[in-house]
Order: C-alpha cells, then structure tokens, then sequence
C-alpha cells in the first residue's frame, strides 16, 4: 500500500503553513491507503507493539551477550534496543561466516549496507518468544561452527 508521512517541529511546519505548495504529496488521499494506516496504528497502540518490542528485546539481548563472552574470537558486541540489533562480529569475513551458517538454518539475516562485520537482527514486532528461541539456537550453533573452524583453521564447513 502506497502511504507516506512526514513529522517535523513547529519550527519546521511553520514554512508550510506559510506556503503549502513547498510540497506536496506523491501518495496522498489514497483511500485503501490511508485505512490500512489507521488500522496498522491501531494495532501498534491497542496491542502496544513497542513495549512488546522492548520486553522481547529485553529477553534477546542478554542471551546474545552470553555468546559474545563465550566466543569472544567470533562476536565482538552486541547493541541496540528492542528488536533492532546490531551483533558485530571480529571481522567481515567472520560476521558472513555466521550469516552463511544462519542461512542454512533458516534464519534471514543481513550485514549492513557497507559490511558483514556487523549483522543486523530486525524481527518482526509480532515475533513469537518460541521464534527467538529457534533464532538464539540458531545463532549459537552457528557462531560455535565459525569459532571450531577458525580455531581448526580448516575452511568453515556449512551444515
């Protein structure tokens, strides 16, 4: 559905009040639109989707850390806020290791726009706890596979 919004401070919104045509809308007044709008605030608000992100953050971040002490040749820190994380790894070659394994796990997963070192973890908002399970059992596999080849020196292996 094409929608678009724009916030801004009164300073800001001062200069459109002075003149509207400074712009304009390229998705404006679609009406299918704007309900699937209304209806995707609703439920961010009725079922209070940020706290859940923050409380299932909460649950994640911890249990990520722990890895980070127990491989610390592999992960070098992990960081973020509810469901948007960020696990940095000791290198490039390293945090596309991890994704490659996590990807024969089922788990999509990608590194940021300029690297691999760092992987980004953004679930969805409505992500079941048995869903962070299955990505924490994952993860942990996968970082134990990249940090046993590295200590082997043979070549990963992806199982």
């Amino acid at each position: 559905m094409p929608i678009g919004a724009v916030v801004g401070n009164e300073k800001t919104w001062s200069k459109y009040v002075e003149n509207p045509f400074l712009h304009t809308t390229t998705f404006g007044g679609n009406p299918l639109s704007c309900a699937a709008a209304i209806a995707t605030i609703s439920i961010l608000l009725d079922e209070d989707l940020p706290a859940q992100a923050k409380a299932k953050g909460d649950y994640m971040i911890p249990r990520m850390n722990e890895l980070v002490k127990r491989y610390p040749d592999v992960m070098k820190e992990i960081r973020g806020v509810g469901l948007m994380l960020g696990m940095e790894f000791t290198g490039n070659d390293t945090g596309y290791e991890v994704a490659k394994h996590l990807f024969a796990r089922n788990i999509l997963i990608s590194g940021t726009y300029i690297n691999s070192k760092c992987l980004r973890v953004e679930p969805p908002l409505t992500i079941s706890y048995e869903q962070i399970d299955t990505f924490l059992k994952a993860l942990e596999e996968s970082v134990a596979e990249v940090s046993k080849s590295a200590k082997s020196g043979l070549a990963p292996a992806i199982s």
